[in-house]
Formats: C-alpha cells, structure tokens, sequence
C-alpha cells in the first residue's frame, strides 16, 4: 500500500527553533506525547517529492515506512533510517532528512525511514521485532525498490541507534543459527538464496544506549523515566516485592541491552557518540565497541565527537554534517565490501 508525498505531502519545513533544546526537552521532559509529536513534526520534518508511504505492517497496528526518491535509477545499495524519541515517538519519518537527501544522493544510496510501535503501549522487543519486520520487507520487495537484497544498510539514533543494533544482532543470530558448526549445511545454503536471508551489511549507531540496565542505574532522571517506560512492565504480584521486581527488571534489561546480545556473528558496526551528551554518556559507545573489539567484529569502529550533546546533529553546525558524511561514507564502504 504506497501513498504518494502528493496526497500526503508534508510542506518542506526548516527548522527555524532552538533545535538542539526542543529535541532535548522531547527526550527528558513529560510532555504530552501528542504535543510532542506535533512540535516535532512542524519544526523538523522533511518529505522531497517522490517519497512514498508503505504500510509494511498490520497488526497488531499499522506501522508505515517511507521510501524515500534517492540513489538514482540504479542504486549501489540502501539504508533504512530509524529515528529516536526515546522508543515513544510515532511516525515513519527522518528528522533533517533535508540535511542528508543530497549526499545520498551523491553516493547512490536509496534511503528508508520506518515508525515502530512506542513505549509505554509497547515495550521491550516491541519495536525491535517491528524494525526487523520492516528490514525483511524491503529485502522481499527489492525488485520493485530496484535494489539489491544483499546491500542493505541500518542507521538509528539514540533509540532509534538502540532498535537499529539489536535488529543487527538478531538478525545476524537468526541467519547464523541453522548449523553454525557447518557453514556448508544445505540449510544455510537454501536460506542463502532466500532474499529475506541476507543480513545488514552494517549498522550506523548515533549516541544510542547500549547498556540500557547500567544507565538505569547511573543515568539522570529523565533517562531513568524513558527506560521505566521503555522495560516491560513486572507481574502485578511481583510488583510489591522488591526482590523479585529486581530480578525481573534485570532480566529484561538483559534481554534488550546491545551489550549483553552481542555476538560473533554480529555484522560490522559504527558507532558514533557526542563527548559532551549529557542524556546517554559516551561511555555507552566506548563500553560496548571494546566488548565488539574483544568478539571481533569485523570493521568495527569508533566515533567520539568532542563537541556533541546528546541528537547533536540538530546543532545544523558543520562538525555534525561531518560526522554524518563519515557515516555514509561507512556504509559505501561496507557495501562495496559485501559479495
């Protein structure tokens, strides 16, 4: 199901605010999520001509992605794009996608955005099974993006950064775990010539929390609020026992911590993180690319930004639009290297 940015076209809108306080105040206040999401909306988002809408998923909700008019007629590869909100703000699109439309463009990338269910109706591996549902459908549906498969990339930021790393390691998990002891099994070889089966060629995360349960426990108060909301909820009888909350809270922040999921299959990732974020510590980033290094993972690296906040590509100042260009570059790089 495709709707046109004609019959749904949202009129190009630069940001014209205090960008880098609006979007902090998005991610640590308790503002009506609504409001949230129209003051979002008004002052960030972009839609060129040509983009489409998709509904690439039904139940239990609708969730769309946008597909968006980049990387020419015959694209090297694509990169889905998720955007943060602390898991609990809706809709398909990239904020600034004006800031990225040109050098994607430059470098024949097709570009993706996709929604997710939010937090607090949906919790936990929500959204992380609704962005490796969207990846599946762009890869099913490639003859008709004029893609390959094979060359498919994914760049998140903050939580969005958080969905894009776990959907590379359950991804990666998932197309490793037929016969792991032998990669000549007939089964991996059938899954190979399947177009779902091909995992992400690389995964882009900006300032995203990969050590969810530690920053629980350090983290300032509005980022302990995001994860109280973000973490599925205790057993109600559990609720009045601490010892057991802890152990189920533990639990889960296990089962959605990058850190904790990482494995030796996982596919090559970089990871970018402003130094001065004062809402996920670069500390995040370091922690969990020293764990990658130890597994290794192949082409694996780190980007410290020394001036970055936390969502510093909103400051529209030249060092962020570097950082960006260093991240598409990355993933040109990983897609020319896939077979």
């Amino acid at each position: 199901m495709h709707r046109t940015s004609g019959e749904l076209a949202r009129q190009r809108r630069l940001a014209t605010v205090a960008i880098p306080g609006l979007m902090l105040l998005l991610f640590s206040c308790s503002l009506n999520a609504n409001l949230r999401q129209d003051l979002v909306h008004r002052s960030l988002y972009f839609r060129p001509d040509g983009t489409k809408e998709i509904v690439y998923a039904e139940d239990p909700e609708e969730l769309t992605m946008l597909s968006y008019p980049t990387g020419g007629e015959n694209p090297v590869g694509a990169i889905i794009f998720i955007h943060g909100g602390g898991w609990s703000i809706k809709g398909p699109d990239m904020p600034l996608f004006q800031d990225w439309i040109d050098a994607l463009n430059d470098r024949g990338i097709k570009a993706f955005s996709i929604e997710h269910r939010v937090s607090p109706a949906y919790r936990g591996m929500a959204p992380i099974e609704d962005s490796i549902q969207a990846f599946r459908y762009i890869q099913t549906h490639a003859s008709d993006f004029n893609i390959p498969p094979e060359k498919i990339a994914i760049m998140g930021f903050s939580s969005g950064g958080h969905i894009a790393v776990m959907t590379g390691l359950e991804l990666t998990r998932k197309s490793t775990s037929t016969d792991a002891g032998n990669p000549e099994s007939p089964e991996i070889e059938r899954s190979r010539n399947r177009a779902d089966a091909y995992p992400p060629v690389a995964v882009v995360s900006f300032y995203a929390p990969m050590e969810p349960g530690e920053l629980y426990q350090v983290g300032s108060p509005g980022i302990k609020t995001i994860l109280e909301r973000y973490l599925p909820e205790a057993p109600r009888e559990d609720q009045s026992n601490i010892v057991k909350k802890r152990a189920f809270m533990n639990q889960k922040f296990q089962e959605i911590s990058p850190g904790a999921q990482l494995h030796r299959h996982a596919p090559p990732m970089l990871l970018i993180h402003g130094q001065q974020d004062r809402l996920v510590p670069a500390t995040q980033s370091i922690s969990f690319y020293w764990k990658a290094r130890q597994y290794g993972i192949p082409a694996t690296r780190l980007i410290l930004v020394p001036r970055g906040d936390h969502n510093f590509n909103a400051s529209r100042n030249q060092w962020a639009r570097d950082a960006e260009i260093q991240a598409l570059d990355y993933v040109v790089q990983r897609l020319s290297a896939a077979p």
